[in-house]
């Protein structure tokens, strides 16, 4: 295999590759003898495949009700977008904004010098938004705010202090009950819970990752010093030692250690004794099932408790049921699972073995082992999944060919949406695919059928354009640079309606940076 390969291989294990979706159970099972289908032999789909598919019309010739069916393209002129100007420096703050751009309010002063603020995504039930002061200077550059995280209501700008400590906290989550999780530093230092008045603060682990929230609401975490993965209430009372030996490296990219569909898939030694290996227990701890002896890791669930593995030493997928693991409802030897589809099917990659089968395919199948069909010889990198089509990433995958395409689930022709690179989706406008693509002319945001036909431009010339956030009601929300503005520095945040019309600056022009923050129906 050469290097190139070899490393995505490696990489796709570990990390995995490609977004999860919602599955609903396949209608006609089929075990083979001995209770299993394993499948070993790939057939190709019938269909034709990977020839390009021709837009009718230029794309800025393309009327907007011939790409996306006109719902409500009108925009209710209600929410607000908290945001970010000018995040150091002693200059600008945090400030709240109509969506129609009126009402801009300053609710956090500018930071002192040698202090960052920083807006989380994620507001509590009150409705309050999270902010962290830090400090931006490794060696002492003047007076600075002590490093905190404190919440803000964008109503009446009130501020509530949640912690105050020079070890530079961070927002881990939210919780239910408004409780915060914060963590310390820019590593995996100390874990911790406090309340949403900042009064009361319960350290989990000196050393700690956050896992996840358990359905009873209690907290998982990976204690670094002991190698245990803890399962306790956010108080600080009870707490069940779940597993012993957890690599620290099973937490993170690989999804060893996690909250799977409420219960919680681990690769250790249960706490009650037991061999190493990958296990998955109910969501209080209680009776793990050896799901595998060697590395591997839980990448999905489905319905009725059924779970895919991705096998980590060597390519593999494998649908266990967990109350009978030692047979594999079916078996995938040479592919590497990238996601579950929305109508039901498993999407795996088969990476290149030598240099006589140079490209990266795409492959899909039930997950009981049958209908395997290859979509697609040069995708590599599936993005989502979208109705019944895949988007992804053509192989090679370089700086350059950093392009978008789009497939059947089942096979047929590769839709070819970008071809100069650059290109990044952003989910579904009503029934299209949005997406930016950067050129050296500028930053153009399109929306696309999902066959990859009646492509239509929303926005283009010079400038640089950065995706924020897809309002629930469709509308997009970006940040513009100016031309002359440093690249990558949005100097204006905008809206607009999905199909381009009602074109809003939010903020107005300023020479500080404006990022988003929050948006706030």
């Amino acid at each position: 295999m050469p290097p190139v390969g070899r490393w995505v291989v490696l990489a796709c294990l570990i990390l995995g590759c490609g977004a999860r979706t919602e599955l609903r159970p396949p209608s006609h099972p089929a075990p083979g003898a001995d209770g299993g289908v394993v499948t070993d032999s790939l057939v190709p789909a019938d269909a034709e495949e990977d020839a390009p598919f021709a837009r009718d019309v230029p794309p800025a010739e393309v009327p907007f009700a011939d790409v996306v069916e006109r719902t409500d393209v009108t925009a209710r002129e209600h929410g607000r977008v908290v945001f970010l100007r000018g995040a150091v420096t002693g200059q600008g703050g945090v400030f709240v904004v109509g969506i129609d751009g009126t009402g801009e309010r300053q609710l956090v002063p500018p930071p002192p010098m040698g202090t960052y603020l920083s807006v989380a995504r994620t507001v509590d039930s009150r409705g309050r938004v999270i902010v962290r002061a830090a400090n931006a200077c490794a060696f002492p550059c003047g007076p600075t705010a002590p490093p905190r995280l404190f919440a803000v209501d964008p109503d009446t700008a009130a501020t509530t202090t949640l912690i105050e400590d020079p070890g530079q906290p961070a927002l881990a989550a939210v919780l239910r009950g408004d409780r915060v999780v914060y963590s310390m530093g820019h590593g995996p230092d100390e874990l911790g819970v406090v309340t949403p008045d900042g009064a009361t603060r319960v350290r989990l682990a000196r050393h700690g990752r956050l896992l996840g929230e358990a359905p009873d609401g209690r907290v998982l975490w990976l204690d670094r010093d002991s190698s245990e993965l803890v399962l306790g209430a956010p108080d600080g009372g009870s707490r069940t030692v779940v597993a012993t030996g957890v690599p620290a490296s099973s937490v993170g990219g690989n999804n060893t250690a996690q909250l799977a569909d409420g219960r919680i898939a681990f690769r250790g030694r249960p706490a009650g004794g037991g061999a190493p290996g990958l296990y998955l227990a109910r969501d209080d701890g209680s009776s793990p099932t050896l799901l595998l002896t060697g590395a591997g890791r839980v990448a999905a669930v489905l319905p009725g408790g059924r779970v895919v593995l991705q096998v980590l030493d060597r390519p593999g997928v494998q649908v266990i049921d967990p109350a009978r693991p030692g047979v594999p409802l079916a078996r995938f030897d040479t592919l590497v699972f990238a996601a579950l589809t929305a109508s039901g099917r498993l999407v795996m990659n088969r990476y290149p073995t030598d240099a006589t089968t140079p490209h990266v395919e795409l492959w899909t199948a039930r997950p009981d082992g049958g209908e395997l069909l290859r979509v697609s010889s040069g995708g590599f990198f599936l993005l989502s999944s979208l109705d019944a089509w895949l988007v992804y990433r053509p192989w090679p995958v370089s700086t350059t060919t950093d392009d978008l395409s789009v497939v059947p689930e089942r096979g047929g022709r590769t839709a070819v949406l970008t071809t100069t690179g650059d290109a990044h989706q952003h989910g579904l406008v009503g029934s299209a695919l949005l997406y930016f693509q950067n050129s050296p002319a500028g930053t153009s945001v399109h929306v696309a059928a999902l066959d990859g036909s009646r492509d239509r431009i929303l926005v283009s010339g010079s400038g640089f354009r950065e995706f924020n956030a897809l309002l629930p009601d469709g509308r997009i929300l970006f940040g513009e640079a100016r031309p002359d503005d440093r690249p990558g520095v949005a100097s204006e945040l905008r809206v607009m309606n999905p199909d381009g019309s009602r074109l809003v600056v939010l903020g107005g022009a300023s020479p500080l940076r404006q990022t988003f923050g929050v948006y706030l129906p």
